[in-house]
């Protein structure tokens, strides 16, 4: 074997070079992750910090009529794009007032405070305007914080996969009190207030779910954007339903969905003509599986999109098609219907359980939610 002058072979710093450099890669990748944790816990000192002053500034405002917090700080007007990006609604405008880092400390009283702050007297609620970044997400609040930190691979009391988890409609839970077979707005159970409402038709009840019967449809915002999330739908159809004979996806029976009018972004969980589930995309296409939707029995049917959509069923994926939506964006989704005026896209079924993802769910992630309608409906 070769060896150099003081006897060290060369295979031998080869591989003390090579140890060497992952080391310093494993030490400089946990170097930044304990500066993304260090900041991320700073954010979150500060924030309670500001949400303490504020909820004395409250607390007083009750006592003493003529202490107007609303004064405090300054005005939110012409800051649409930075109350967005932290997450506050328009209607909560009114209630919120932009704090420099020097109107911390004279009219909070609080120093040793980094950054700015908008602060919603109504809720007591405080937002950093930088936020901080942590595995590429960015946190502007307590909440946001919180709930990043108590989600990952955590479930609903349900069962279901909580992290990403922004709209869930649930059959036997209907309405804010519990169930009601006399409501016609299908309660959001995670408390976001993106509440379904009843369209067209009349709303039906029965068995732990919402019984369309072909002539009614519900509608709902989207609560995910136009380029990655997870739509998953418990349905059931009904045996006798004929589904409309057409090869255009958009006249299609619809379980859920929307489509756009001769746009490129547009997709729904189908009934194609011959019965089968099938996913209708870009305005004309479906992809069918060789799943008989008619049945009768209860299945899962689910997408997910991120550079293409997925295509699931019963916690399978069924085919993955590359598919990059343009055009129009569309804010509503249809519940038993497109939600365009076409009638012939409506549909017969018992829809027990949807869920929205602002993330696309890996396979694992698909078959647990479709283990748990499972348990929870059949």
């Amino acid at each position: 074997m070769i060896k150099n002058e003081k006897g060290v072979t060369l295979v031998a710093l080869v591989i003390m070079i090579i140890v060497i450099t992952i080391l310093a890669t494993v030490a400089t990748y946990t170097g930044l992750s304990t500066i993304s944790d260090m900041r991320v816990t700073s954010l979150k000192k500060d924030l309670e910090a500001v949400e303490e002053a504020v909820k004395t500034v409250r607390s007083k405002s009750l006592v003493d009529s003529s202490l107007k917090y609303y004064t405090l700080g300054d005005s939110v007007n012409g800051k649409d794009s930075i109350m967005s990006k932290v997450g506050i609604k328009e209607e909560d405008y009114p209630y919120c007032r932009y704090f420099e880092n020097k109107k911390l400390k004279s009219d909070l009283n609080i120093s040793d405070i980094n950054g700015d702050y908008i602060v919603n007297f109504e809720t007591g609620k405080v937002y950093s305007v930088s936020g901080a970044q942590k595995d590429g997400n960015t946190y502007y609040s307590l909440d946001q914080i919180n709930e990043k930190n108590n989600s990952n691979n955590i479930k609903t009391n349900e069962g279901y996969m909580k992290d990403g988890l922004v709209l869930e409609l649930d059959g036997i839970y209907n309405t804010k009190y519990g169930y009601n077979d006399k409501a016609n707005d299908w309660y959001d159970l995670t408390g976001r207030e993106n509440d379904a409402k009843l369209t067209v038709g009349t709303a039906a009840w029965n068995d732990k779910a919402l019984d369309l019967d072909g002539e009614s449809y519900f509608t709902v915002d989207s609560p995910v954007n136009d380029s990655l999330g997870t739509v998953e739908v418990c349905v059931t159809v009904d045996p006798d339903f004929k589904p409309y004979d057409t090869d255009n996806w958009y006249q299609c029976s619809c379980i859920f969905g929307r489509e756009l009018w001769n746009t490129q972004k547009d997709w729904g969980v189908i009934i194609d003509k011959n019965g089968y589930f099938a996913i209708g995309y870009a305005h004309h296409t479906i992809s069918s599986s060789k799943i008989y939707a008619l049945d009768g029995k209860m299945h899962t049917v689910s997408y997910s999109y991120s550079n293409g959509l997925e295509f699931y069923i019963d916690g399978e994926m069924i085919t993955k098609i590359e598919y990059k939506p343009s055009g129009e964006s569309c804010t509503e989704f249809g519940i038993g219907n497109n939600i365009g005026e076409n009638q012939r896209s409506l549909v017969q079924c018992k829809i027990n359980n949807i869920r929205f993802y602002n993330k696309k769910l890996s396979e694992e992630e698909h078959k647990n939610n479709f283990d748990v309608d499972q348990k929870r409906f059949k």
